[in-house]
């Protein structure tokens, strides 16, 4: 297990940030209406709907200072990067696409771009937990 009393506070901020950013881009998403597909779709929802729960269960288990596996951490943020990364970009390039301008093209790519930055930062956070569990 990791050392933790020196790296929770990164831990906790990061994980918090991600919470708000996916809960944030939830609505956005739910507001959203043009996918590229069902499976977009699905991937959107899977994505922001279970990573609300999980990282809320996360941060539950910080503040109540009951110890997470490491691996396990490690492995949702950096499957959830990964997906929310995925989200984002095909949110972007249906958005982007749009021929019509207005605020269901605005609010597409605003929540693309959210979902990437959310992304960018889940895999930062998998990193450096795993970097100070391996440091040797």
């Amino acid at each position: 297990m990791v050392d933790k009393g020196k790296h929770i506070h990164y831990f906790q901020v990061l994980t918090l940030i991600v919470l708000i950013i996916v809960r944030t881009s939830f609505g956005s998403a739910l507001r959203v209406t043009a996918f590229a597909g069902t499976d977009h779709m699905w991937l959107t929802i899977i994505a922001t709907g279970g990573y609300t729960i999980i990282l809320a269960a996360m941060l539950l288990t910080y503040l109540t200072g009951d110890a997470m596996s490491d691996f396990s951490e490690m492995c949702l943020m950096l499957l959830g990067g990964i997906l929310f990364i995925a989200c984002g970009a095909m949110a972007i390039d249906t958005h982007h696409n749009l021929v019509v301008r207005g605020q269901k093209r605005d609010t597409g790519l605003a929540w693309g771009s959210l979902a990437v930055i959310n992304g960018v930062v889940m895999i930062v956070d998998g990193i450096l937990l795993a970097k100070a569990k391996y440091k040797k």
